[in-house]
């Protein structure tokens, strides 16, 4: 019985068999537990695509339009997008599913990445429970019709490839990241920069650059010129509109402090303990350990940093759910890596009583950011769904539309301008043309939530 705590006495099927299991589980129990009955807006434009997808059109805003690079996080468009166009399920659950199983190898990539730190289950289990607990922006935002939970599992996975040495999967992981979604490039980078600083001699340099070139620069090349031939630009039409047309608040560090604020009570204690952790390792001699795990409060930084030029004037939750999850499991990670230098049992129990403590904290706080959310979806999407509904029924078949919101876009069901630009690079046409989108594109109806008219009538 000795041997079930100690995970270097598991075989790997074993191991394996636990971390899909133990996910599977917690991501049946979250979707059970998680109302379904709305979306963030910005999910009901995702679902408008995967309508059209439904209707055998690929990456399309509006059917009569060419395929439009709206939503960023393509692996997520794909994987829903195909499940939409099988027919087998509706749009709705095609998003739902996606969600779902980013969750899923969202959990198991936690404990792929924590096993690397410790060899004890009891530590690793006190640790996964810790840092789901504590990522309370990917709990609240994880079945949201959004990109998140699988762009995020995608860039564990690739930490975890990154962690365990293993050079194919964790370049073919790089390219996959990046494709997944583009805010993912500092995270590669720093990955990279690490990963050559442990390289030695002719031999291992060029054994890694023909792995790099096969399976992770020749995969974004690909893909880069899949995105030019059928959108134009690898880069998304929402960058695009947030970067040249969107307001950008004049300080830059407003995106990290805002964070760091949010984060007040915990924050210090958790760089404190990423210090001490990473300075015992140093003074055991285990100087090259403690690099790799700060591989992830690195990413961390690295994808604030990308937002500091990015700039964005709106303060989206799932913005903020790559970095609080790289962050804190990385604090996770480099804790239970010092306690293993402790005696197992104790190490354990250290661990087991870390999560006890944090638990009331981080319950309140999980609590109370999700709580928020399903608030704030309950009073405005029933709004905008009703608004959409309503413009069915009084717009004539032939009328256009200019509204700013997925949910009205989708139940309106006419063509539709998105106002912001974020769908329509009309309108960001008309932006960097310096004139009134609304005036140059002439819709028909002008639609903001409680702000609905015929534009004849302005």
């Amino acid at each position: 019985m000795r041997s079930i705590g100690k995970l270097d006495q598991w075989s790997t099927q074993s191991w394996v068999q636990f971390c899909g299991l133990l996910s599977l589980a917690f991501t049946i129990a979250f979707s059970v537990a998680w109302p379904h009955e709305y979306m963030f807006d910005d999910g009901a434009i995702v679902l408008r695509y995967m309508d059209n997808f439904a209707a055998g059109e690929f990456y399309k805003y509006n059917l009569q339009d060419q395929p439009v690079f709206g939503v960023s996080g393509f692996i997520h468009a794909i994987v829903a997008g195909a499940m939409a166009a099988s027919r087998i399920v509706s749009p709705e659950w095609s998003l739902r599913l996606s969600n779902g199983l980013g969750v899923l190898l969202t959990s198991w990539a936690i404990l792929l990445v924590l096993r690397r730190a410790t060899n004890s289950l009891p530590s690793i289990l006190a640790g996964w429970a810790f840092v789901l607990l504590s990522s309370y922006y990917f709990l609240g935002t994880a079945f949201q019709g959004l990109e998140s939970p699988l762009h995020l599992a995608i860039v564990l996975l690739a930490l975890w490839a990154f962690l365990a040495g293993r050079r194919a999967t964790m370049w073919a992981l790089f390219a996959l990241s990046i494709v997944s979604k583009l805010d993912a490039v500092p995270i590669v980078a720093i990955l990279i920069l690490l990963r050559a600083a442990s390289l030695r001699g002719r031999a291992q340099w060029s054994a890694e650059l023909r792995t790099a070139g096969l399976f992770g620069a020749l995969p974004l090349l690909v893909w880069a010129g899949f995105t030019l031939l059928v959108f134009g630009s690898p880069m998304p039409q929402s960058a695009y509109a947030k970067l040249g047309f969107h307001h950008h608040p004049p300080s830059r560090a407003g995106f990290v402090t805002e964070w760091w604020f949010r984060e007040d009570r915990h924050i210090l204690a958790y760089w404190a303990l990423t210090g001490l952790g990473l300075l015992a390792l140093v003074i055991r001699r285990q100087f090259a350990f403690a690099v790799r795990l700060l591989s992830m409060p690195l990413a961390s930084l690295g994808v604030l940093g990308l937002f500091m030029v990015y700039n964005p004037g709106e303060r989206m939750p799932w913005y903020y759910v790559l970095p609080q999850v790289l962050f804190v499991l990385g604090v996770a990670s480099i804790v239970l890596a010092c306690l293993r230098m402790l005696p197992g049992r104790v190490s354990a129990v250290l661990a087991i009583l870390a999560l006890v403590l944090a638990y009331p904290s981080g319950r309140d706080k999980a609590d109370e950011f999700v709580l928020a959310q399903l608030a704030f979806i309950r009073m405005a999407e029933p709004e905008r769904i009703g608004i959409g509904r309503w413009i069915d029924r009084v717009a004539g078949p032939g009328d256009t539309v200019m509204a700013g919101s997925g949910y009205i876009a989708r139940y309106g069901r006419r063509y539709t301008y998105d106002a912001s630009g974020l769908n329509s690079p009309a309108v960001t046409d008309a932006f960097e043309k310096k004139l009134n989108p609304v005036q140059l594109l002439e819709p028909d109806w002008w639609v903001r939530d409680r702000f609905v008219w015929p534009v004849e009538q302005e």
